[in-house]
């Protein structure tokens, strides 16, 4: 019987409690359970703040009702049980696949788990800042959720959507002609949907895994070389374009640019899909 002040305790709990100390007799160590802990943090909120707008979207349509609040109330926990069905089978059965497969890459000789060979992609919406000031957040809000949405579509492995910043969508890939191939899709998606034009850059290199997160110099690389793409337009730098496969993607020289913290002029070159003539690369006209 519990005694008044004491802790109330689900099994849920105590299962969660024997599953710690098996990991702890494994040798897990309690600072990375900490950072795996703060990796689920972080997408909780956010996945807290997509429920709220979602409900709160449909319950403010008549906001002049107090019983809205109690509804509100009751929604939000009715749709956190269905979220957490959903996700503990979602979440299963993707982290299976993700673990098989890197533990078939750890197999490889030579390898590293965290540092790795691969060519990244930034690619965002052209004129954003511009936007900002002639579209209200919520609108703002709905361009960035349907970048998200269509980048999902359109991105398969072993291209890998790794996350959203902002208005600027981040990709990965192993195989430098899959990612090209993803970027120049997505280009021509967001065009056909009515997004504003995106632009983007690749860079081959080094990219290290850190806390649920990427690091490294393509990042940087990408990111700058997207700066300097034009709308519509898709550029790569040079070690990516010696690994891509001429037979799938094709790339044209683009000029050379001062890339910002990257010392020197770069040699870019312009992607396009394998049968557009020289020189289409989905370039939308200048305003």
């Amino acid at each position: 019987m519990l005694s008044e002040g004491s802790a109330d305790y689900s099994e849920d709990d105590l299962r969660l409690a024997r599953l710690l100390a098996e990991y702890r007799a494994l040798g897990g160590a309690d600072a990375d359970l900490f950072a795996f802990a703060r990796i689920v943090g972080r997408n909780t909120a956010t996945l807290a703040d997509a429920t709220r707008s979602l409900i709160q979207r449909r319950l403010d349509a008549d906001p002049a009702h107090p019983e809205r609040a109690l509804q509100y109330a009751r929604e939000v926990r009715r749709f956190a049980e269905f979220q957490s069905r959903l996700l503990g089978r979602a979440v299963t059965t993707r982290l299976r696949q993700h673990l098989r497969q890197q533990i078939h890459a750890q197999a490889m000789p030579h390898h590293d788990p965290e540092a790795r060979q691969v060519a990244v992609c930034f690619a965002d919406l052209v004129g954003f800042t511009s936007l900002g000031e002639q579209l209200s957040p919520a609108e703002l809000g709905e361009l960035t959720d349907r970048l998200d949405v269509l980048t999902t579509d359109v991105v398969a492995p072993p291209v890998r959507f790794v996350k959203t910043v902002g208005d600027a969508v981040l990709l990965l890939s192993a195989d430098p002609t899959a990612l090209a191939a993803a970027v120049l899709a997505l280009v021509a998606s967001a065009r056909q949907q009515g997004l504003p034009p995106l632009h983007a850059g690749i860079a081959w290199g080094t990219a290290v895994r850190s806390a649920g997160d990427w690091i490294g110099r393509p990042l940087n690389r990408a990111s700058r070389i997207a700066s300097v793409a034009g709308p519509g337009e898709v550029l790569v730098d040079d070690a990516a374009m010696r690994r891509l496969d001429g037979g799938a993607v094709a790339a044209e020289p683009a000029g050379t640019y001062a890339l910002k913290g990257f010392g020197g002029e770069q040699e870019l070159f312009r992607l396009r899909a394998v049968g557009a003539p020289t020189g289409e690369s989905g370039l939308e006209p200048s305003s």
